[in-house]
């Protein structure tokens, strides 16, 4: 199917319905016009005609997206998000199904098959050293006119090209500034659906130089390259990598010991997307590790202090008691993660690559510590993180139940976790229909999973 078949597949109103429903409902990323996502649903059919007759033009207009900061690090500047209108973001969505059918990327390879890769290149001992570069500032200077002109190797419609053009042209500006902001002329929005595709498309032209070369093996992660090759071969290939980037408009970080690029050889140890290479060991960094145990600190501390005092509707003891369950809750879902809206969440689930089951085996300690020093051994089971490895590495084993699949239960069963533990009142769930359940379900439990994103963090950076 062409590009322009895609993009009229992808824009009828059928399907931008479906984006709505699928995508953008259930969001609570509110942009810039302060409008909750749900509350499209009131004039959807007059929305997406006028979306589609926008989009089929040539002439659709995006909002100024919303600046959000998240922290990255004390010494970091922060990462700037871009939140797009509800109406923005079925354009996006639809436009990122495009991208992906016209580039045949309709799935990015993860993390964890890129680190299994790596590790299978390793045990082989087909390779002495290696060459890992972080491109500085990958997002915000990316080239415009080096994207379009990727983009048209696959897209000749004017109209989609145009309203590419403007989505990552159109400013990312705070609540507190004026509306009208110049376009921008470089870098794209992170955020927003289409972002990360975007980021694969303008660096192909590396990925090709350097994916099928002699004696070497690729790897890249959206700005983080890392080359295993042969003795000797590391300056000249450095080099050439060097060139390559520089002719797409970017910058790698200085290299040398302990910086974000670095060379050396294999067998001395380095890491890459936050897991360690040691040999043929592959454990974690230590500042992830740290982040897993915070994480589980923060769920005991957000105990104590629920308790100090009763809740509206609970006596002491009940409110305890309560208490203890969420308590539960959270600490299973910071320990084995989840599966939600087809997406696998959580610490583990990322390190899943990982076979240093002494990290493992210590946070089960730690974990059974903290249930002992709050006194809760007679009310919180904790699960285990080494029974949670071996869960997804057999997800076929008896212990398969171990990780929530929060995507396969019942009406019931969510209506028993928004009660017990998001503490939604039993007469306003009885009162709700299906969709209303699984909406607010729906957010409850992503709020709750992007706290697990949190654990991971930027893990390569």
């Amino acid at each position: 199917m062409s590009s322009a078949q895609e993009f009229r597949k992808q824009t009828t109103l059928r399907n931008l319905e479906a984006i709505y429903r699928t995508y953008v409902k259930s969001n609570s990323a509110i942009g810039r016009d302060g409008n909750h996502p749900a509350r499209l649903g009131g004039s959807l059919n007059e929305e997406v005609r006028q979306i589609q007759k926008n989009m089929r033009n040539g002439n659709y207009r995006f909002t100024p997206f919303r600046q959000v900061l998240k922290i990255k690090g004390a010494s970091q500047n922060p990462r700037v998000i871009s939140i797009p209108t509800a109406r923005d973001r079925i354009t996006l969505r639809a436009l990122t199904n495009t991208l992906s059918s016209s580039f045949n990327l309709e799935e990015f390879e993860r993390p964890q098959l890129k680190i299994n890769r790596i590790s299978n290149a390793i045990a082989k001992n087909a390779y002495e050293e290696y060459i890992r570069v972080d491109i500085e500032d990958f997002y915000p200077t990316i080239d415009h006119e080096k994207l379009i002109l990727e983009l048209q190797t696959r897209i000749r419609k004017h109209e989609i090209l145009s309203i590419l053009s403007r989505a990552v042209s159109t400013p990312t500006i705070a609540n507190s500034q004026p509306r009208s902001q110049p376009i921008t002329s470089q870098g794209v929005p992170q955020g927003l659906s289409i972002s990360n595709i975007l980021a694969e498309i303008f660096m192909i032209p590396i990925d090709k130089n350097f994916m099928n070369l002699p004696g070497m093996s690729y790897f890249r992660y959206v700005d983080d390259i890392l080359i295993l090759c042969h003795t000797g071969m590391a300056d000249q290939i450095e080099q050439n990598l060097d060139s390559e980037i520089s002719a797409r408009g970017l910058k790698a970080h200085p290299r040398g010991p302990g910086k974000k690029s670095s060379t050396g050889r294999i067998v001395d140890q380095f890491d890459y997307l936050g897991y360690v290479f040691n040999g043929t060991k592959i454990s974690v960094r230590g500042s992830s590790i740290h982040r897993m145990e915070n994480s589980i600190a923060r769920v005991f501390t957000r105990y104590k202090y629920a308790t100090k005092s009763s809740r509206v509707g609970f006596t002491m003891e009940s409110w305890i008691r309560r208490s203890g369950e969420i308590c539960e809750w959270y600490l299973n879902l910071v320990i084995t993660g989840c599966i939600h809206e087809g997406r696998r969440h959580g610490w583990l689930q990322y390190f899943s690559q990982m076979d240093d089951i002494k990290i493992l085996k210590k946070l089960d300690r730690q974990v059974r510590k903290f249930v002992s020093s709050y006194d809760l051994s007679a009310t919180v089971v904790p699960k285990k993180f080494v029974s949670t490895y071996w869960a997804i590495q057999n997800p076929n084993s008896r212990r398969r139940n171990i990780v929530p699949n929060f995507d396969e239960i019942d009406r019931d069963n969510k209506q028993n976790i928004l009660n017990r533990i998001f503490l939604i009142k039993q007469e306003r769930l009885n009162e709700m229909n299906e969709i209303e359940v699984n909406s607010l379900f729906s957010r409850k439990v992503g709020k709750a999973t992007s706290d697990l994103e949190k654990d991971i963090g930027s893990v390569y950076r």
